[in-house]
């Protein structure tokens, strides 16, 4: 309807119809409407807009409710616990209202200021009662305030999230499909699992600070596969239509959801090796992860709306369209947060701010590498043997010779290893050690020169401690000093320990002894004969048996026995020598 003209506005004003008594007024718009051929509603809505009025009194009542507030909290609990997980309410305020009256739970009444009359509230009277206290469920489901969050600069923080493609499927015959909604939709349950394993996940790596987007695309399902192939693949430099994308890098931090796959071994165990903090944020709280969140939605309106008009044959065809779009988006796109391009506010990172992955080979092998064990040699230094090289652990703390480390790879450093502890929280802490080499005569890079220079391994937690217990057992502050009081044989602990005193000083019991019996032999053990020279014989002869040994006793005993005398014999022999003796006494007296 076209506005009134300045004429019809300045006739209406001439006319003065407020000032009109009552029962003039009409017959003055009708002859209004008449004069400038307009009905007489627009006369009247002509009126209205040029006509100042003053505000119309409050009501005396106005704001002002019956409902008790105990009722009403009873009847905001009762709506909202029929809302289901979608937040959609099942059960309406007037149906509330009806069972918990119905269950006597509350009245909702009003009384009649003039007839004393007790009416039940309306349900618009019981609404506006719920908003005044603020306990409407309408108020209640409002999102809580948000807190900002900032990041400091480009790849301090990441926000990772994954998400189906439901526009599109990738076939191995056909490649990439329009899912049309008449034939994949809820009500045919078969046509989705048929597609299941040709369905595609889109993974967004979005960069906090700038905002700048790279997607990967997978097959099969979220998984923590899936999910560490996607973030090598944006870490790692890469080329885009003959040009190097400048976003990736190492960031410091990511921050996810709370799905398992983002929270499993491989990404955690990758993230750790990178030194990258991941963050899940809490359950249902998925606007934690907003400047994700809503590149997923621009991601599917602008790119992949517009697949179906490409001809995508392979998952490889479809990251390499991904990767030319987001460089193009990046670089063309302002961010409305700070009015840059993505890439201009990318570019804005320092050098020592983005680190550079290694290969994307030692990151899959990061993210699944369990640490090995090494036992710490003593040659040489303080080293292990990883892969066939040696490593140098003389710089870890705490380390012991023949005591063993877990290593694994490192990623940043050529040449170097990874030796794995824990603090004492349990966080895992990585400590880059070098290699050890070899002159083509085996002697290692870092050993002393004989006759040039000297050098001495640093003492280890073992050496140290040794040398604590000879000053502790020598009584010296210095390990010269204890040194020297050992090489004078002092006794470990001034002497005041003596091993045999207990023994020396018990007051034992006396045993009552049990009389046994002889071990009878089972079998005879024949000794060989112990052969006495002649001159040892005929000494003893004499002394354990009185035998005078006279030359020719000594020359009979000679001719008995010419290779010497049997020592198990001499009794039998002093016998023998005896009896001889006397027949030459008996013979010389005849």
């Amino acid at each position: 309807m076209p506005p009134a003209t300045p004429a019809e506005i300045e006739s209406i004003v001439r006319a003065n119809i407020a000032s009109l008594p009552h029962g003039q007024k009409t017959a003055a718009v009708r002859a209004l409407a008449a004069q400038g051929g307009k009905s007489v509603q627009t006369v009247y809505r002509t009126l209205a807009d040029v006509t100042v009025r003053p505000p119309r009194r409050r009501r005396s009542d106005a704001g002002a409710h019956t409902l008790p507030l105990a009722e009403a909290q009873v009847i905001s609990l009762w709506v909202l616990e029929g809302v289901n997980k979608k937040g959609k309410r099942i059960r309406s305020l007037e149906q509330a209202l009806r069972e918990l009256r119905y269950a006597g739970k509350v009245r909702a009444e009003g009384v009649h200021p003039d007839t004393g009359e007790v009416t039940p509230l309306s349900v618009s009277a019981v609404s506006k009662a719920l908003k005044a206290y603020g306990l409407h469920p309408d108020q209640i489901l409002r999102p809580a305030p948000a807190a900002a969050m900032a990041s400091l600069h480009p790849l301090h923080l990441v926000e990772i999230d994954a998400s189906i493609c439901v526009l599109h499927y990738l076939s191995n015959v056909t490649g990439l499909q329009v899912m049309e909604h008449a034939q994949f939709y809820k009500n045919k349950p078969k046509n989705l699992e048929r597609i299941a394993a040709e369905r595609v996940w889109r993974y967004l790596v979005v960069d906090h600070y700038s905002g700048a987007i790279f997607c990967h695309y997978v097959l099969g399902a979220e998984s923590g596969a899936n999910l560490v192939e996607a973030f090598i693949q944006f870490a790692t430099p890469r080329t885009v239509g003959g040009e190097t994308d400048p976003f990736h890098g190492v960031p410091f931090n990511a921050y996810v959801d709370q799905g398992s796959a983002n929270t499993g071994a491989q990404f955690k165990s990758l993230a750790r090796r990178i030194g990258m903090t991941v963050t899940a944020h809490a359950p249902g709280n998925a606007r934690a992860t907003g400047a994700v969140e809503k590149p997923q939605d621009i991601w599917e309106k602008n790119f992949e709306s517009a697949l179906g008009c490409e001809p995508i044959a392979s998952l490889e065809e479809l990251n390499a369209a991904a990767a030319l779009y987001a460089r193009w988006f990046n670089a063309t796109r302002k961010h409305t947060r700070h009015g840059q391009t993505r890439t201009d506010m990318f570019l804005t990172i320092a050098p020592e701010q983005q680190r550079l992955a290694p290969a994307p080979e030692l990151l899959r092998l990061l993210a699944t590498h369990k640490p090995e064990e090494r036992k710490v040699e003593a040659w040489p230094g303080a080293s292990i043997r990883f892969e066939g090289k040696v490593y140098d652990v003389s710089s870890v703390p705490g380390v012991m010779v023949g005591e063993k480390l877990h290593v694994t790879y490192s990623p940043w450093q050529a040449g170097h290893v990874s030796i794995v502890q824990h603090d004492a929280q349990g966080n895992e802490l990585l400590l880059a050690v070098p290699e050890i080499e070899f002159n083509e005569a085996g002697f290692p890079s870092n050993a002393a020169v004989f006759g040039e220079e000297f050098k001495r391994p640093a003492d280890t937690v073992l050496q140290t401690n040794a040398k604590l217990l000879e000053r502790l057992a020598m009584g010296e502050d210095t390990d010269t000093a204890a040194a020297a009081a050992r090489k004078g044989r002092r006794l470990a602990l001034g002497g005041e320990v003596r091993p045999l005193a207990e023994a020396r000083e018990a007051k034992l019991p006396t045993p009552l002894l049990r009389p046994g019996v002889d071990l009878p032999l089972q079998t005879r053990v024949e000794l060989p004969a112990v052969l006495l020279p002649h001159f040892a014989a005929a000494q003893r002869l004499g002394a354990e048996h009185g035998v005078h040994m006279t030359p020719e006793l000594v020359a009979t005993l000679k001719a008995l026995h010419a290779d010497g005398v049997p020592e198990g014999e001499l009794p039998a022999i002093a016998a023998r020598l005896t009896v001889r003796a006397g027949l030459r006494v008996v013979g010389g007296g005849q």
